[in-house]
């Protein structure tokens, strides 16, 4: 599969495939005269149809326009998903537009199938390094590290999920084998990621602390942030919290079995999180309540895409059986 970098969706790539190519559209002035006054005399100019090379002209520029994102120029050409870092939902879209998957579909139902697909990548697209162009004019909120890790496995685990329940047959093949592609890009990103919030934390816990005054929550904060910042996590570590989420998110089957998780999942964040902080230790449940305060868009964000796909289900099942 080629990136196709004018590709911006199957609703828009139908819509397209409506309209005729901008070489066939006629100027509806064309082969008409015009009388115009030059230099007191009458001239009668006759209106060619040379609006249709501007047009040509102008939908050229489209993919040259995508050619200058940062991330196109720094994307590597063995990973696809290097070139949609910020939007990676359209690389699966892509796939299954030229897969013929959608063709099947309702504009209805492809519109939900493609809500789907936007609302799981999100996560791991507000990991993006550069800002390049924004497709969609949608500020990504950037997590914490600790919630980037939770947020690989449960979308992996869902996009997962998403073929077993939608797919089929050699469509179905191609679309896992581009999940293990996601899941070697994003891994890569998901190990070394740190937020602005966790780089200022571990380089102010680094620093002696000025004789400023502070009111008693601004020192408990501090004291407590102080702790979080000089915690290290080794590798072995982080490969093996995203492993154990993942083994969670696989057993996923039904909404009773996804607040389990979660209420499980969120447990470990915070033990992994706060490892650095003794539960005797008077910052402790302080450092836990400051921890899951900024996981808990995270949380909502994964249960709200895993109820998307049995919703989605069920929109497809109704029409089938229509």
């Amino acid at each position: 599969m080629k990136i196709d970098l004018g590709y911006i969706g199957a609703i828009v790539a139908r819509n397209r495939a409506k309209m005729p190519s901008v070489y066939e559209i006629k100027n509806p002035l064309a082969g008409k005269q015009l009388e115009v006054i030059r230099n007191g005399q009458a001239y009668k100019l006759t209106i060619s149809d040379e609006i249709k090379q501007v047009q040509g002209m102008m939908a050229m520029t489209v993919e040259e326009f995508f050619q200058k994102d940062i991330n196109v120029q720094n994307a590597d050409p063995s990973d696809i998903f290097s070139y949609r870092p910020q939007d990676q939902w359209l690389v699966f879209s892509q796939y299954l537009h030229e897969s013929k998957y959608f063709d099947s579909l309702s504009d209805e139902e492809l519109k939900k199938v493609e809500s789907i697909l936007q609302h799981i990548t999100d996560g791991m697209d507000s990991l993006a390094k550069y800002a390049g162009i924004n497709l969609f004019g949608i500020k990504k909120q950037q997590p914490n590290s600790y919630e980037a890790h939770l947020e690989l496995a449960s979308s992996t685990a869902a996009l997962q999920h998403f073929s077993d329940t939608f797919l089929s047959d050699d469509v179905k093949t191609g679309f896992d084998q581009l999940i293990q592609d996601y899941v070697r890009h994003n891994t890569k990103k998901a190990m070394n990621y740190k937020s602005v919030e966790e780089i200022f934390i571990a380089a102010r816990a680094k620093i002696r602390p000025l004789n400023a005054p502070l009111t008693y929550q601004q020192s408990r904060e501090l004291s407590m942030t102080n702790k979080l910042g000089k915690t290290v996590y080794t590798d072995e570590e982080i490969e093996s919290i995203i492993q154990n989420y993942q083994e969670m998110f696989k057993s996923i089957q039904n909404e009773e079995d996804l607040s389990a998780v979660l209420v499980k999942a969120k447990e470990q964040l915070l033990s992994f999180v706060t490892k650095g902080i003794s539960p005797k230790d008077i910052d402790y449940q302080l450092a836990r309540d400051f921890v899951a305060e900024r996981a808990d868009d995270t949380i909502k964000r994964i249960e709200n895409y895993w109820k998307m796909i049995w919703q989605g289900k069920q929109l497809l099942n109704n029409d089938v059986q229509r």
